[in-house]
């Protein structure tokens, strides 16, 4: 077993060395791919990671009509009650709206002597925003709020649904397809080789060589490029997220966040592991297989 690994690797070193030059392309070839396809990855988490930020937001204000904190409270543990419905349900009094109210247009809207227009108000938050609408008809249909009685961003709501559902079809779609490319090139690189070799492999076969020790150089030979180019382009990706998102936190820190590099980078590198192995591993074999099938 020890002395048939040591050929193994000593076949893929000769691989390597004896054509550089494809080998090189090879590589260069899969890390343009694998750069495209990680590129495509860190967008898709990252449209993923804020929309759900987003969506955390993303809250029902209901008024209520009565001024009785007992009625207030008891049509809180009501909507509480819907498995929907994500975390307490906050109660917000006149007084406190008013002062949110004029904290934000930075005012003074009210004389403190006349009443409080505002009205009591019940803030309920969703666990995922396909949820909003249904707890919306929850509340009209259920426990009798009027349909004035409610504010929620309705078009944006739906807006924020059809842009993200664009993005990320279309990255998974782009992701898909890269990988594939990917796979094609590693293909058609292991193929040369293996056709570069071909009487050595015809020798092998008559001396009675088994299909898998015949493999076996080929196969580490794609996991190698597959991997050296994946592992490249993720860590020239990870560089660039780095100084991207320590200049995103500095210009843009009202915004949502993206992702942290750390997170990133480990995502980048889990990605660009399997991905790398898996794709080299498939193409190198489906290149030998089809010529040892050729030339049964």
């Amino acid at each position: 077993m020890f002395r048939n690994l040591v050929y193994y690797f000593k076949q893929f070193w000769f691989n390597i060395t004896r054509n550089v030059l494809m080998s090189f392309a090879a590589i260069s070839t899969s890390f343009f791919s694998q750069l495209i396809l990680g590129s495509l990855i860190l967008v898709v988490f990252n449209i993923n990671h804020i929309s759900a930020q987003v969506w955390s937001q993303v809250e029902i204000w209901c008024f209520m009509e009565t001024s009785n904190r007992e009625e207030v409270v008891a049509r809180a543990e009501q909507i509480q009650e819907n498995r929907m419905v994500r975390g307490p349900v906050e109660i917000k009094t006149p007084k406190k709206a008013l002062e949110e109210l004029e904290k934000d247009l930075e005012i003074g809207l009210w004389d403190k002597d006349e009443e409080n227009p505002l009205p009591w108000t019940l803030v309920v938050r969703v666990h995922d925003p396909d949820q909003v609408q249904p707890v919306v008809d929850f509340l009209i249909n259920d426990l009798g709020f009027k349909k004035d009685d409610l504010r929620y961003p309705k078009d944006v709501v739906r807006k924020i649904n059809t842009a993200s559902m664009v993005i990320k079809v279309g990255g998974y779609f782009l992701t898909v397809l890269m990988a594939t490319l990917t796979l094609f090139i590693i293909m058609n690189t292991i193929r040369l080789t293996v056709i570069a070799r071909r009487a050595e492999i015809r020798t092998m076969q008559l001396v009675g060589a088994t299909s898998w020790f015949i493999r076996w150089p080929f196969l580490l030979e794609g996991i190698i490029i597959g991997l050296t180019g994946s592992m490249i382009s993720a860590l020239i990706l990870g560089v660039m997220y780095y100084f991207g998102h320590d200049m995103y936190m500095r210009v843009l820190f009202f915004l949502p966040h993206p992702i942290g590099t750390l997170q990133m980078m480990r995502i980048l590198f889990t990605v660009a592991v399997i991905s790398g192995f898996s794709m080299g591993l498939a193409g190198s074999y489906i290149s030998v297989a089809r010529f040892l099938d050729e030339d049964a």
